[in-house]
């Protein structure tokens, strides 16, 4: 950022991943209560604005004595997919969370109307996400589903990745404008929250 600016685009040439959730191994986990991981951006990320899956973050802008200078806002895309077996359940889906308590809300779209067949994307933004997910032998069941983990009688295997793709854009917005000649030295941290309920 230099002098006279108050508005910068950052192309993003490389993914960012942001969060990913897995489980330590490639097995499929039995279900029980208390085992949904829910996400807290701290109000970073409009969780209830996502559009295919993607959605803005929103950042505020500090320089290197941590004062505020104006603020990031980027696309911000997320998804999680599930397989499950047993009892009337065999089915593979790509994930959305419309309430606490169901896997992955607040990381999530909360309708299945705002959930894309974004599962590749999210992938190549970080192939770690997927890295211990098994489909159990299932194929595609539906696009935009929930599901809290908690039948006993079911067999599970899930992931959680997020992130900026390569080719977005960053856009920096000061408060007001670069006046000293020296380049600002500048960041954003992003607060997030796993707990599991």
């Amino acid at each position: 950022i230099h002098k006279g600016d108050t508005k910068v685009d950052i192309p993003v040439k490389t993914a960012i991943s942001v969060l990913g959730i897995r489980t330590a191994q490639k097995a499929a986990f039995q279900g029980q209560a208390g085992i949904a991981p829910q996400i807290d951006f701290k109000g970073a990320v409009a969780y209830e604005k996502f559009s295919g899956s993607v959605t803005d973050l929103t950042l505020s802008v500090t320089d290197n004595q941590g004062a505020v200078i104006g603020k990031l806002k980027a696309p911000f895309i997320a998804g999680g997919k599930y397989s499950v077996t047993g009892p009337d359940a065999n089915s593979l889906y790509h994930m959305s969370a419309s309430t606490t308590g169901q896997v992955f809300f607040g990381g999530l779209p909360v309708t299945k109307e705002a959930t894309g067949d974004v599962m590749s994307r999210v992938d190549a933004i970080d192939s770690e996400f997927s890295e211990h997910f098994t489909d159990q032998g299932m194929d595609l069941t539906g696009i935009g589903y929930g599901n809290s983990f908690s039948n006993t009688k079911h067999k599970y295997s899930s992931y959680y990745g997020s992130g900026i793709e390569a080719g977005a854009k960053i856009q920096i917005t000061l408060n007001q404008a670069a006046s000293g000649d020296a380049p600002i030295q500048w960041k954003a941290s992003l607060p997030v929250t796993v707990s599991y309920q």
